[in-house]
């Protein structure tokens, strides 16, 4: 099956989406393992800057 341009960029837009859920569902779950005090601001800005780099 070949793609579009536009069917080409929803699949790498899709796969964007799916990285930055994986990523957070990763932090959420290593903050909950060692309690919510780990979601700090350190924490928050790495996400951040995760995000950034993948946008």
């Amino acid at each position: 099956m070949v793609m579009n341009n536009i069917e080409y960029d929803a699949v790498v837009e899709s796969a964007k989406i799916k990285a930055k859920s994986d990523i957070t569902v990763a932090v959420l779950n290593n903050a909950a393992s060692t309690g919510l005090v780990a979601i700090n601001d350190a924490s928050k800005e790495k996400l951040i800057r995760v995000y950034q780099k993948t946008a």
